[in-house]
C-alpha cells in the first residue's frame, strides 16, 4: 500500500487525510501550526519536521495549502519537497492556485526526478465531509491513473483532462458556469415577484431537472444539428415582453435576446436555441 504525506491539514486537509487513514493507508503529516496534526496523529498519522522530512518517506504527497508564495515556499524553499523527492515519487497539488504557478512547481518538482499532478477540489467542506468531492486532475497521466484508488478513497470521482495547468482551467470553467447560472436564477425571481409568481413554485420547478440535456450539448459538439425550432425562444421573447411592460432589468436575457436577432441577421432562424447560441460561438473558436 502506498505511503501517504499530507502537507496542510486545516479544515480540508485534516477531511481528507482522515478519509485515508480511515482506509488503512499509512499517512505521515505536516503542517506550519503543529496542533493542527495532533488530531491526525492520535488517529494513527505520523508527524514530519518538514516538507523535505515528510516527502523522504512517502510515496505519494499531497499538498493543500493557501496562496502561490505559500505553495512555491513548501514545494521549491529550503527543507521543502522537491529536496527529498527521489525518482517517482508523486507530488499531488490540490491548493487553489493559478495555472502558471502550477505549471512553474510542476516543472521543479519533475526536474528533481519527481512526477507531478495538479488535482483541484470541486465541493464545499460539506460535500468533503460527505466525500462526495470531485477530483480534477492534469499533468502526469500514469500517475493520475496510479493515484485514481486515493482521489475515491477521499471522494467520489477522479476526471483527468490534461497537462499541467488544465485543472485549473477547468476549475474556472467551471466556477465561470456557476455564476452565470447563479446570476441567470436570481434575475429570473425577480421577474417572478414582479409578475406576482411563488418564486418557492420557481424553485419547485427547477428541483424537477428541467435543465439542458448534455447528451444534447455532446452531440451539437460533434455537429449532429437537428434544425428544428423549439419553443425556448418564443418563451424568452414573451418574458423578456413582460419585462419591458414592468420596467423589469434583465440585463443578462437582454443579452440573450440580442445574441438570438444576431443569428437572425446571420440566416440561422430555422435553429432550436441549444444549437443557434452554439454556432455562434463557434465562429469565436475557429483558428
Amino acid at each position: 500500500m502506498m505511503k501517504i504525506g499530507f502537507i496542510g491539514v486545516g479544515q480540508m486537509g485534516s477531511l481528507l487525510a482522515g478519509f485515508l487513514l480511515n482506509d488503512g493507508y499509512p499517512v505521515s503529516v505536516y503542517d506550519i501550526d503543529p496542533r493542527c496534526i495532533d488530531p491526525l496523529v492520535r488517529q494513527g498519522a505520523q508527524p514530519a519536521s518538514s516538507p523535505k522530512d515528510l516527502t523522504s518517506k512517502s510515496d505519494v504527497v499531497i499538498t493543500v495549502l493557501t496562496y502561490p508564495k505559500v505553495v512555491e515556499e513548501v514545494i521549491c524553499g529550503k527543507d521543502g519537497v522537491v529536496e527529498g523527492l527521489s525518482n517517482d515519487k508523486i507530488v499531488i497539488e490540490t491548493s487553489s492556485i493559478d495555472a502558471e504557478t502550477s505549471i512553474r512547481v510542476g516543472k521543479e518538482i519533475e526536474a528533481h526526478g519527481g512526477k507531478y499532478l495538479e488535482a483541484a477540489l470541486l465541493g464545499p467542506p460539506p460535500v468533503v465531509k460527505l466525500k462526495k468531492l470531485v477530483f480534477i486532475t492534469a499533468g502526469d497521466e500514469k500517475s493520475a491513473k496510479k493515484c485514481e484508488p486515493l482521489f475515491l478513497s477521499m471522494g467520489r470521482k477522479a476526471l483527468y483532462v490534461g497537462g499541467p495547468g488544465k485543472a485549473k482551467l477547468m476549475k474556472i470553467a467551471n466556477a465561470m458556469i456557476y455564476a452565470a447560472e447563479t446570476t441567470v436564477l436570481y434575475e429570473v425571481i425577480a421577474w417572478c415577484i414582479r409578475n406576482e409568481v411563488s418564486p418557492e413554485a420557481l424553485l419547485e420547478l427547477r428541483d424537477e431537472r428541467f435543465t439542458l440535456n448534455l447528451d444534447q450539448v455532446r452531440e451539437i459538439l460533434k455537429g449532429n444539428l437537428t434544425g428544428k425550432p423549439n419553443w425556448v425562444i418564443k418563451d424568452v421573447f414573451h418574458g423578456l415582453s413582460k419585462a419591458d411592460e414592468k420596467e423589469i432589468p434583465m440585463p443578462i436575457l437582454g443579452t440573450v435576446r440580442d445574441m438570438v436577432h444576431w443569428a437572425r441577421s446571420q440566416g440561422m432562424e430555422q435553429y432550436p436555441f441549444s444549437e443557434l447560441i452554439w454556432m455562434l460561438y463557434k465562429k469565436t473558436v475557429k483558428k
